[in-house]
């Protein structure tokens, strides 16, 4: 029987064509309490190959290990049908928030995940994929292509906790940007990924920059170099106070009041757009809206959206700037 060590060495090791270099292996021993050297890790290696149908690539240092295609779920429980399906979801529709190693482990898994779901004799499983989508919150599009290796790049640097080097083609920009960051998250909006991440500055912190994937020509990750983030940050508070969204010159938060016509005021009330919100009824069919909502670029295309059916009437900066924007769709209209 295998110890511990050797246990998470076997689960750890890819199926061909994938393969894991040696000191990869000691890392991940070590994450789990075990610090060994990575000549120990290979003689473990080595003597598990004389019991196993492993295979090794010592053509190059350092060495790469991975089990022959159908060996290793011979030495490992079958998943039950109700694991295997959590896989299979995991990887339809969080694949772009796994790390790579994460990513890896599953797809590795996929094969037996499909022969598991696809063989459990109630059927239910495999009838619970084909009943359950996400459905866009906006009109569909296509998902912006992102390039693999920034992709893994990108992904690795975050959970390394590491630095990057970006080639970054700004909104409207013919040429792209060389950045140096700190990436501190990763967020998932309508297909398109989104790294929170601080510029590298020499003497101070600099604030906080969204970075869209699919705009990455380029992204290297700097080893050696340690991701900082600013004093207090947190992805939740940084999403909170609407940097996903593009904040606007009124400020991080604002107290909004408009008017929306009941024709549409009732999905406002089943979702309310703060904790705050409060609603007003008035006469000819209208409410009242009152809630402190950060005010972003996302908050202007969510009220000019209701046409309308929605009047801003505070603060006065807001009011007026969808107004002028109304004024000038009728102008392009009429044009």
């Amino acid at each position: 029987m295998p110890d511990d060590v050797d246990s998470l060495l076997l689960q750890r090791i890819p199926t061909l064509p994938q393969r894991m270099p040696t000191p990869e292996l000691a890392e991940w021993l070590g994450t789990h309490g075990h610090e060994l050297v990575i000549r120990a890790v290979q003689k473990r290696l080595v003597a598990l190959s004389a019991k196993y149908d492993l295979v090794c690539q010592d053509t190059s240092k350092p060495y790469q290990w991975a089990w022959a295609k159908g060996a290793k779920q011979k030495h490992f429980p079958s998943m039950a049908p109700h694991e295997a399906l959590s896989l299979l979801l995991a990887r339809e529709h969080l694949h772009a928030l796994l790390p790579p190693r994460t990513l890896a482990w599953i797809e590795e898994r996929l094969e037996q995940s499909e022969r598991e779901v696809g063989g459990d004799r109630t059927g239910k499983p495999i009838q619970w994929r084909s009943k359950v989508r996400r459905v866009p919150h906006e009109l569909p599009r296509v998902t912006p292509r992102i390039d693999p290796r920034v992709f893994k790049n990108v992904s690795e640097a975050l959970y390394e906790g590491l630095q990057l080097s970006l080639h970054y083609r700004k909104r409207f920009a013919h040429e792209p940007k060389e950045y140096v960051i700190h990436p501190l998250g990763l967020c998932e909006r309508e297909g398109e990924l989104w790294l929170a991440a601080r510029k590298q500055q020499e003497d101070t912190t600099s604030e906080l920059r969204f970075f869209l994937l699919h705009r990455m020509l380029e992204a290297k990750v700097l080893r050696g170099r340690v991701a900082t983030a600013p004093a207090g940050f947190t992805l939740d508070t940084a999403i909170a106070e609407g940097m996903a969204h593009f904040p606007l010159e009124l400020g991080s938060e604002m107290p909004l009041v408009a008017r929306f016509h009941e024709h549409v005021i009732e999905k406002l009330e089943e979702s309310p757009l703060s904790a705050d919100q409060i609603l007003e009824p008035l006469e000819d069919g209208w409410v009242r809206l009152r809630a402190t909502v950060p005010h972003t670029r996302a908050l202007q295309s969510f009220l000019l959206g209701y046409g309308p059916l929605c009047v801003v009437e505070g603060p006065v900066a807001l009011r007026e700037t969808i107004a002028r924007d109304l004024k000038k769709a009728l102008a392009a209209y009429r044009g």
